[in-house]
């Protein structure tokens, strides 16, 4: 869990280089207000941090979009639009992005139309194709209410099995039926069936996490192989509602304050024995919450990744987001374990090295010898405990035909990159780039034991990005942040006190953090302010260094909305 982001000391750089749909429709039509909206839910599991969009039936198509509420609702004002309509739901669950669709009629307009996993599959069944593909498409003769209801009970009856163990019954209208996302009724429906669709087969999976069972259904014939199973649904979702239940008591410890330690452990969340995040063990973690993390910390937004059992213990892989600051920290993937006759509890991410993955663009103006613009990726390696006993080396491997060694630099904890002027940015060229796919593309983290020359593989990891790196060409100046002011002026000669920074921030970006670095031949320091995303200035104390800098630099962070960093460096 990364509560506060760390940097490399940029030893080597000096001065001279001083990141699951249902929509509704109607035609044009004066009335009341609440007759000529869409509203709902936007979800998948979890709500969708995004936008949903509303696309109409008039030639052109007209479109109109809102952003999405924290608890996935949204409504759209369609009175001056033409029925039937599709909507669609792009955004962030469990930190993978997601385009959910949904399609309404006039008849529902004023009503609840929710934009899920499910309703992507109802709009599908009646395109006999993805849904992306009919909502690009623009031809929506065929979300008729006949239609949409006929494909409605037809996903119902395959989903009966799930549903009665949920407490509802065939007369639930996935569509329509209004909920919120508390892990209860249709939320609890989302939180434990998971949609996937191959886009070539046009064959669509939906899976029980709680006991992996599935069902399929050709999108072409709309008919259904197989029979979901219901079995232990209902003790799966009482174990989500309790972990929720357990991440909403931590938060309510950081409302006001830091916890002690004797709070957080008497909440029964943590499994103390056998507890690993990121290479610390829960003492580890216990005193970083209780010391180190920032008040107001919040844990939310749970999803479930997958579940299994083993000698009748079962484990579920929880999503969640972590918040600081009002933004986004981190999102996490926990491993809990329930053993029989007891309540469940949270192992951490049961990883010895703490590693994160993220688009990076960084732009360090220098006018000398000229400015300069990088993009790529930022694999940051952590190994506190010394899993890797000092002599690590890291392979990561994937789309854009990355494969990168990053070695162990004994005297701190952290990896470098061989050859790469202390920089942690892997850039990447433009063709590089474009093989990546756009989104959730997914890369290999290999760490090996190098001890005596001898490569030992010792742990395998997967991370994701949200979204691909930008585009060199597509970066200028003018797409990073600004100092308009600095002081002092120059860290040269700096021995202590304050450093600080206001600056101009692009539309569409948030700050993230500030960052000042301090260092002559024999000595660094760092000092960093995490930010709330409309922040305009920061500050940085340093007590006295008893020694003098001869060198220095700030680094102010944003991020756009689908958590990629661009990063502004300023060195002297």
């Amino acid at each position: 869990m990364r509560i506060f982001k760390r940097f490399f000391p940029v030893l080597l750089l000096l001065p001279t280089i001083l990141l699951w749909s249902c929509g509704g429709g109607g035609s044009s039509s004066s009335g009341s207000s609440s007759a000529g909206t869409l509203s709902g839910v936007a979800a998948a599991g979890a709500p969708i941090i995004g936008t949903a969009t509303v696309k109409d039936s008039s030639v052109p198509p007209v479109t109109r979009a809102v952003p999405i509420a924290a608890d996935g609702k949204y409504s759209i004002d369609v009175h001056d639009l033409t029925a039937p309509y599709m909507l669609r739901a792009d955004g962030e669950v469990g930190g993978r992005e997601y385009s959910l669709f949904s399609a309404a009629t006039q008849a529902d307009e004023g009503g609840t139309i929710n934009i899920t996993p499910l309703t992507d599959l109802i709009v599908a069944n009646i395109a006999g194709d993805i849904a992306s593909n009919y909502y690009n498409s623009g031809q929506f003769s065929g979300l008729t209410q006949e239609a949409l209801d006929t494909q409605i009970a037809a996903v119902t009856a395959a989903l009966l099995p799930v549903l009665t163990q949920l407490g509802l019954d065939n007369s639930i209208d996935l569509l329509r039926t209004s909920f919120n996302t508390d892990h209860s009724g249709m939320d609890a429906v989302m939180d434990v069936l998971k949609v996937s669709v191959d886009e070539e087969t046009k064959i669509a999976t939906i899976t029980n996490v709680i006991n992996n069972s599935t069902v399929t259904q050709d999108l072409t014939t709309n008919g259904f192989s197989g029979e979901i199973d219901g079995t232990g649904t209902a003790t799966g979702i009482t174990s989500i509602q309790d972990i929720d239940s357990g991440f909403q008591a931590l938060s309510n410890l950081f409302a006001n304050g830091l916890p002690s330690k004797a709070q957080v452990t008497a909440l029964g969340l943590f499994d103390e024995t056998d507890f690993l995040l990121d290479g610390m063990n829960y003492d580890m973690f216990l005193d970083m919450i209780t010391m180190d993390a920032p008040v107001g910390l919040a844990f939310t937004n749970i999803t479930v990744e997958s579940t299994y059992t083993v000698d009748s213990v079962n484990y579920m892989q929880i999503n969640f987001t972590v918040m600081e600051y009002g933004n986004v920290g981190s999102r996490e993937q926990w491993l809990f374990r329930q053993n029989p006759g007891e309540s469940i509890k949270a192992l951490g991410n049961q990883r010895h090295v703490e590693i994160h993955l993220e688009a990076r663009a960084e732009y360090r103006p220098d006018e000398m010898v000229g400015d300069t613009i990088i993009s790529g990726l930022v694999l940051d390696i952590h190994d506190p405990g010394l899993f890797l006993s000092g002599n690590g080396v890291a392979v990561i491997t994937g789309p854009g035909g990355v494969n990168q060694v990053y070695v162990n630099d004994i005297r701190w904890d952290y990896f470098v990159m061989p050859g790469n002027n202390g920089s942690p940015v892997m850039a990447l060229t433009d063709a590089q780039i474009a093989l990546i796919p756009d989104v959730n593309a997914e890369y290999t983290i290999s760490l090996y034991d190098n001890t005596a020359g001898l490569m030992t593989l010792k742990e395998t990891y997967t991370e994701t990005i949200r979204k691909r790196p930008y585009l060199n060409s597509a970066l200028t100046p003018a797409s990073f942040p600004t100092f308009t002011s600095a002081t002092p002026s120059t860290l040269v000669g700096f021995t202590g006190g304050t450093v600080s920074a206001t600056w101009t921030l692009p539309a569409g970006l948030g700050a993230d953090y500030f960052h000042v670095y301090l260092g002559n031949e024999t000595n660094s320091a760092n000092g960093e302010k995490r930010l709330s995303a409309g922040n305009l200035s920061a500050s940085v104390l340093f007590t006295p260094l008893g020694w003098t800098a001869t060198y220095g630099g700030m680094n102010l962070g944003v991020t756009d909305s689908y958590g990629r960093e661009l990063q502004l460096s300023k060195w002297n």
